[in-house]
């Protein structure tokens, strides 16, 4: 076990990334630690710093580490997308996008893609940092995109879920769901998303038709489904519950009231879930990682 400080009043406000036995995390500057021992291996400045400019530049999202190459937005008001070689923390280009980033780039087939608070998304060419392809969605981006299929699926706040061709950028279907989106969850052909509203939603993804809507018993959705066996696990962010849905028929199998253990229903579940053999592991607005069991 180890603790490892940042530099000066830094925070982290985003999650950590693993690759290769070093772990990446973002602050007001981008950070690599040894996995092992704690030791910083390097540093590296994600913001430009200048009169009228002086930050500090908060990065939200998580690194995101494919080839050698640590990619992270920022909340700089001059530079916002930025790329490391991951060993050494050289910096190997920074452009300008319109809107600060707060999500997790996601790089396929040597594409960056990632949205901005503007509205505006952004294809990358993963090497150089030039401009590939953009399109509007009028509204902030908070969610990660996911790519599967030659196809890019990413939300907004307004409840919209867009599909863009990604080598060419074409929009090739929308739907509105409405509320505040998370990121999607692809799965047989399918997408699963929640939104603030406290709906999760199925869409096809090659045509965006709703195949179901299912409710929680209250409180708003913040986080991404996850998908195991045929389930669908969400996280209440109001109602401290835990629910589970049939992934074919969005029926509800059942919800689960979570305490801290002192009998105070205080947990916010703000996060996607991991499940692993029969587990749920999430994390929660007290600063707690919480565990459950799931029915044999």
């Amino acid at each position: 076990m180890w603790i490892a400080s940042l530099d000066g009043d830094d925070r982290i406000e985003g999650s950590p990334t693993f690759a290769d036995g070093i772990v990446y995390v973002g602050g007001n500057k981008l950070y690599a630690f040894n996995a092992q021992t704690g030791h910083r291996v390097w540093t590296a400045l994600v913001g430009t710093q200048s009169v009228g400019n002086p930050g500090p530049f908060i990065t939200y999202g998580a690194p995101t580490i494919v080839n050698g190459v640590v990619y992270i937005g920022s909340t700089d008001t001059l530079i916002k997308m930025y790329a490391f070689d991951a060993k050494t923390g050289k910096p190997l280009w920074a452009i300008h996008t319109n809107g600060i980033i707060v999500s997790v780039p996601t790089v396929v087939d040597n594409i960056v893609y990632i949205g901005t608070y503007n509205g505006i998304f952004y294809a990358l060419d993963a090497k150089t940092g030039a401009t590939i392809w953009t399109a509007s969605i009028k509204s902030p981006i908070y969610s990660s995109p996911t790519v599967v299929n030659n196809t890019v699926y990413v939300g907004n706040s307004v409840g919209t879920v867009y599909a863009f061709d990604a080598k060419a950028g074409g929009t090739l279907w929308s739907t509105n769901v409405g509320g505040f989106l998370g990121s999607t969850a692809f799965a047989d052909g399918d997408l699963y998303i929640a939104s603030q509203d406290n709906g999760l939603f199925k869409l096809n993804a090659s045509t965006g038709q709703l195949l179901w809507n299912a409710k929680s018993a209250g409180g708003r959705i913040t986080a991404s489904p996850a998908l195991a066996n045929g389930v669908v696990y969400i996280g209440s962010s109001e109602d401290h519950k835990m629910y589970a849905f049939d992934a074919q028929t969005g029926a509800r199998l059942w919800s689960a009231p979570w305490t801290d253990g002192t009998g105070q229903d205080n947990i916010s579940f703000n996060c996607t879930p991991v499940v692993v053999n029969g587990v749920i592991y999430v994390g929660s607005g007290d600063g707690k990682l919480y565990t459950y069991y799931l029915p044999t």
